[in-house]
C-alpha cells in the first residue's frame, strides 16, 4: 500500500475521532545516462516513482561527488500514481547561477535525481551518475606563405559544439607577456569536429612597441625577424578561453648586395648591386659619397 489511514476513537467528554495519515517514504528513484554531452553542458535523465505521492523531481549536479556544494536544475512535477515517471533537463537551463548553465570544458561533473516528496516533506536522492563536458582541442599548426613582411597562421579549433571565435596571437616575446598582436577573428559553426583557422597578419590591426622602442605595425612586420604565434579559441557559450601550443615562423630576409661599379670615367660610374624583396613591392637605390 501507498498509505495506511488509521482512525483512532477514544471517549473524552464525549466521542472523539482523529485521523493520522502514515505515508511510508518508499518512493524509487533512479538516475539515467546523461545524454548530449557538448563542452558546455549536458541533458541529464532521470526516473521516479512517486509510489502514489505527489511532489516534484530534479536535478543535482557538481564537480564534487559529495555534493558539498551543487547547481541544480529542473521542477518536474510528478502526479501522485504508482508508475514510473521519466523526465530530462538541460543543465543551461538551471536557475543557481551562470557557472551552472555554462559549464566548462573537459570538466566531470556528478549528478542524481531527487525526488522532493510534498505528502511527507521528504527528499530522496537516486544514485550518482557523471559526465564529462567535450574538451576543445585547440591546435596550431605551421605557418604559410611567409614573406619578409608578413605569414598565413593556422590551427585548428573543435569547438565541441559550442559556437564560438578563433584568432591567433604573434609576438616577438615567446611568453607573450610584451609586444603581443592579435589577429582579427574567424566564426566558428557549433558542431564537434575540427575547423581549420587561416588568418593572414596583414589583416591585422594595432601596433607594439620593440626592444629599440620603435613601434611596429602589426600588420606589416619587420624582415628577417621571428615572431611565436598561438591558435585561441573564445567558446561562445561558457566564456571559455582555451589556447593552443605556440610555434614560430621568422619572416624572410631581404639581402641587398653592393657589386663592382662599372663604366667608371673621369666624372661617373654605373652603380650595381642585387636586392631580394622577400616577396614585398619595393624601390631601391644606391648612395654614394666622398
Amino acid at each position: 500500500a501507498t498509505s495506511t489511514q488509521v482512525t483512532v476513537t477514544g471517549n473524552y467528554n464525549g466521542t472523539q475521532t482523529a485521523s493520522l495519515t502514515v505515508a511510508p517514504n518508499n518512493s524509487t528513484v533512479t538516475t539515467g545516462t546523461a545524454a548530449f554531452v557538448t563542452s558546455y553542458g549536458a541533458a541529464l535523465n532521470g526516473t521516479v516513482n512517486p509510489e502514489g505521492a505527489s511532489g516534484y523531481g530534479y536535478f543535482q549536479f557538481s564537480t564534487d561527488p559529495l555534493f558539498g556544494s551543487y547547481c541544480s536544475a529542473g521542477n518536474y512535477g510528478l502526479a501522485a500514481n504508482s508508475t514510473p515517471q521519466s523526465f530530462s533537463v538541460s543543465t543551461t537551463s538551471s536557475p543557481t547561477s551562470s557557472s551552472c548553465w555554462t559549464l566548462l570544458s573537459g570538466t566531470t561533473f556528478y549528478y542524481r535525481t531527487v525526488f522532493q516528496n510534498t505528502l511527507t516533506s521528504t527528499t530522496v536522492f537516486g544514485p550518482v551518475q557523471q559526465f564529462t563536458t567535450l574538451a576543445t582541442p585547440v591546435t596550431t599548426i605551421a605557418p604559410t606563405g611567409i614573406t619578409s613582411f608578413a605569414a598565413t597562421i593556422n590551427g585548428t579549433v573543435n569547438t565541441g559544439g559550442a559556437p564560438g571565435n578563433a584568432y591567433f596571437q604573434y609576438s616577438v616575446d615567446s611568453t607573450f607577456a610584451t609586444s603581443v598582436c592579435q589577429s582579427v577573428s574567424q566564426a566558428l559553426t557549433a558542431n564537434t569536429t575540427a575547423q581549420a583557422v587561416a588568418i593572414s597578419t596583414t589583416a591585422s590591426s594595432g601596433w607594439y612597441t620593440n626592444s629599440n622602442n620603435q613601434t611596429v605595425l602589426c600588420f606589416a612586420l619587420p624582415s628577417g625577424t621571428t615572431y611565436y604565434y598561438r591558435t585561441v579559441f573564445s567558446n561562445g557559450n561558457n566564456g571559455q578561453t582555451i589556447y593552443g601550443s605556440v610555434q614560430q615562423f621568422t619572416t624572410l630576409a631581404t639581402p641587398v648586395t653592393t657589386v663592382a661599379a662599372t663604366n667608371i670615367t673621369s666624372y661617373s660610374a654605373t652603380l650595381n648591386g642585387t636586392v631580394n624583396t622577400g616577396g614585398a613591392p619595393g624601390n631601391a637605390y644606391f648612395q654614394y659619397s666622398v
